[in-house]
């Protein structure tokens, strides 16, 4: 019998996470100074929170849980009002690859 491999949520299939944090494929983002780690649909958004962005994607997809920019600056400030494109995960989330430095 084969691995089976669970689909990926359509809405979860690009997830980009930033870190000043030198993070390789398979290494796991966990929350560091809040309950959450953050991702974002948005590769230009997440460039704003670190100089490392990730490709990343949840260690739960049951789990993890997409928030407004509103509900999100109650953990990291303000955000731009375009951004609801958060997706929050107390499991945090897998480096896929790093996508820029």
């Amino acid at each position: 019998m084969g691995l089976l491999v669970p689909e990926v949520s359509p809405q979860f299939q690009f997830l980009y996470h930033a870190s000043d944090t030198d993070f390789k494929p398979g290494d796991v983002i966990k929350p560091v100074n809040y309950n959450h780690a953050f991702a974002t649909k948005d590769m230009s958004l997440a460039k704003e929170y670190g100089k490392n962005v990730y490709k990343v994607e949840p260690v739960d997809q049951e789990e993890a849980d997409s928030v407004t920019s509103e509900e999100a600056a109650k953990w990291v400030g303000d955000m731009p009002e375009d951004s609801k494109s958060v997706v929050n995960s107390k499991k945090g989330f897998k480096v896929v690859s790093k996508e820029s430095e």
